[in-house]
């Protein structure tokens, strides 16, 4: 679709342990909490929702965000197929995955494949981390009719 130019703000990962994936983002591929949000919601007289969600990147403005959605109580999401992957520039990341032992494996010249504590996938490029642009590089989605989701 050439001239399709769309600039998506976040992408929402429905997790089950919050603190994990939390400690992942930050310790292993460099990113910061930029907002956390606590909800409540009643359904009925005795049945309440508790829910949060966290945002995490780079943190410049305009920059892409991932949402961590967090609901207590429940302990297993189905993955799906739809999500590919997110890919980060950052060599920095490539480092602190090996320093902390956290599995990673190069699958192309200077691209390495990590996966979060839930599965997620992220692939990270061996160069030095944009400081003037966001280093989330692109997010990979599968659609098997690709008109009608865009």
């Amino acid at each position: 679709m050439a001239g399709l130019e769309i600039q998506p703000l976040h992408w929402r990962f429905n997790v089950v342990d919050r603190k994990k994936e939390v400690a992942f983002l930050k310790d292993v591929l460099g990113m910061k909490i930029l907002r956390h949000e606590e909800f409540a919601k009643e359904v009925d007289h005795s049945t309440m929702i508790r829910t949060s969600k966290t945002f995490m990147g780079y943190g410049g403005p305009g920059y892409f965000k991932l949402e961590l959605h967090f609901s207590y109580g429940v302990s297993e999401y189905e993955m799906g197929n739809g999500f590919l992957g997110v890919t980060i520039i950052s060599k920095t990341a490539i480092a602190r995955s090996k320093a902390l032992n956290w599995p990673i494996d190069e699958i192309g010249d200077k691209v390495f494949r990590i996966k979060s504590p839930q599965g997620f996938t992220f692939y990270l490029v061996n160069h030095p981390t944009p400081t003037e642009c966001d280093p989330i590089a692109e997010i990979c989605l599968r659609s098997s009719f690709l008109t009608a989701t865009i």
